[in-house]
């Protein structure tokens, strides 16, 4: 099985990190579902898109997973996808 070799919610073009237009509003509702009080097993069982063509089924670990990933703020050359502030506010 292969992994995503970049995060849900960004594309690579041309070596250049980009917010993949589809996924990018996925992992917003993501973290506004979860400071909502949504469980992350409620959050995975809402989503409508595919994890990956590897493994479409989303589950509470690869939620967690994108909760717990800085980069969704705009952190390592990243386009900022979230708040710090709402980052934070998961932690």
């Amino acid at each position: 099985m292969r992994k995503r070799n970049i995060p849900c919610g960004y594309r690579m073009e041309n070596g250049e990190i980009l917010v993949h237009e589809q996924e990018a509003p996925a992992v917003q509702r993501i973290f506004s579902q979860y400071l909502q009080g949504v469980a992350l097993s409620t959050v995975a069982s809402k989503m409508a898109l595919p994890y990956s063509s590897a493994s479409p089924r989303w589950d509470k670990c690869k939620i967690k997973r994108i909760l717990d990933d800085r980069r969704y703020t705009g952190d390592k050359g990243f386009p900022a996808l979230v708040a710090a502030s709402a980052f934070d506010a998961t932690q």
